[in-house]
């Protein structure tokens, strides 16, 4: 690896030096991706699913104390991150943190209480599909080429907007990422290398919070897939700021945004970040953030200097969940994501406030659904259907359908800024 040059165009072009793999990708994972799509698209064409394809996911039992080796260190498109599990390792017990869940427990306990009349164990995804889709028919298929052509679209305000010299936000470079991980496009690759460099220029310029947050998951996402070393290095330059401010004591979406950020880079890049140590800090920080907002069965306030004030919004709610989630994905520790849960059917009742303008108010929905997408892909997972208390109409995937779809007529209006919806389109579209 050469040594990091500082001008964005030479970077550019020395990384497109070798077109393959100028973003350092591992083309073996890249014709895995392929075949697991051709094989997903096969199995929608039988009339009949079989329940034993159903994938199941893994759901970790106890905190890794020390980092293991993966061959692949990128985490899977929609896949919610996870510590490696293979290799030698030795298991520590949780941290401190997860022995005094607080409030959390009483969310679990809340949540089972409200839910006692009605309990019901998730149905399996093949009983849903038997029941929804009638024999003969194939709706699936055609949705899947509608949201196809909307990603198609989407990455081409992408492109287009690069090509003008346009500012764009991180989510829109995720969706690069994803796309070209997905299809191999030449298009999208000659346009990362340059998209990036301009990225890792502009990284100490960031001076809000929820900014760094949003460029570590980036940084991350293309650390996991590139040889690059100014990516990690730059991720870990985020992950030393966000850490800076924690205790955080302002507005409550870019306090667990930081926390989620963290989360990913340590379980995504654990060469680089130690989990051990930057897991439980994490850890600390959710649990602080959350003893001060959280009232059970009230939902959460906007900011943390003022727990009593203002009502939360929905982005404070679907961060909030969001950064559970990533924290139950790691931990495994059940109280995290029924929390999650309950605060995504508080913000299905009470509609909370999405945004003061059209596109606030469009990515905040775009989010919750990706956020739909996540607790769908847990429904799914045998072990939680078997621990966790479910309401009886928790049918996530189709809730984001449902609000994917009702944000296709505005999504052209935002032209790139609109790439958020498209990450929830990849993200529903793997759930099938």
């Amino acid at each position: 690896m050469q040594p990091i040059e500082s001008d964005a165009e030479r970077i550019a072009r020395r990384q497109l030096t070798d077109r393959p793999g100028h973003l350092g990708l591992h083309l073996r994972q890249l014709a895995r991706d392929r075949d697991a799509r051709i094989q997903r698209e096969r199995q929608h064409e039988r009339d009949e699913p079989d329940p034993g394809d159903e994938r199941v996911g893994r759901r970790p039992d106890e905190f890794h104390d020390e980092e293991a080796h993966e061959e692949d260190a990128s985490a899977g498109v929609g896949d919610q991150v996870k510590l490696p599990q293979e290799g030698p390792e030795q298991r520590a017990g949780e941290h401190a943190a997860l022995d005094g869940i607080g409030r959390l427990e009483d969310a679990e306990r809340l949540w089972c209480d409200e839910q006692a009349e009605n309990r019901h164990p998730a149905k399996p995804h093949h009983e849903r599909q038997q029941r929804e889709v009638p024999d003969g028919e194939h709706p699936v298929i055609i949705i899947a080429r509608v949201e196809d052509q909307s990603l198609d679209w989407l990455i081409g305000e992408v492109l287009h907007t690069l090509a003008r010299g346009a500012r764009i936000a991180p989510p829109a470079l995720i969706l690069l990422l994803r796309r070209y991980g997905a299809t191999g496009r030449a298009d999208i690759g000659e346009a990362l290398g340059p998209a990036l460099a301009a990225a890792l220029d502009g990284v100490h310029s960031l001076d809000r919070s929820i900014e760094r947050s949003a460029w570590l998951s980036l940084f991350v996402e293309a650390a996991a897939i590139s040889d690059d070393d100014r990516l990690p290095a730059a991720a870990a330059g985020l992950v030393a700021r966000l850490r800076n401010e924690w205790p955080a004591r302002g507005e409550l979406e870019p306090a667990v945004r930081s926390v989620d950020a963290c989360l990913g880079a340590a379980s995504t890049l654990p060469d680089l970040f130690n989990p051990s140590g930057l897991v439980p800090a994490a850890v600390d920080e959710l649990e602080r953030v959350v003893h001060l907002a959280y009232r059970p069965g009230e939902g959460l306030p906007h900011t943390l200097v003022d727990p009593e004030g203002g009502r939360g919004t929905l982005g404070d709610h679907v961060a909030t969940a969001s950064t559970l989630l990533t924290a139950y994905a790691i931990t495994g520790r059940l109280p995290y994501s029924m929390l999650a849960e309950e605060l995504m059917q508080y913000a299905r009742r009470t509609d909370p406030e999405a945004g003061g303008s059209d596109l606030e108010r469009f990515l905040a929905r775009a989010d919750a659904a990706r956020v739909l997408c996540r607790l769908a892909k847990l429904h799914e997972d045998a072990d939680y259907r078997q621990a966790a208390v479910t309401a009886d109409n928790a049918a996530y995937a189709e809730e984001a359908k449902r609000a994917l779809a009702a944000l296709a007529s505005t999504c052209r209006a935002h032209g790139a800024d609109a790439a958020l919806y498209g990450l929830a389109l990849g993200e529903l579209q793997d759930l099938r």
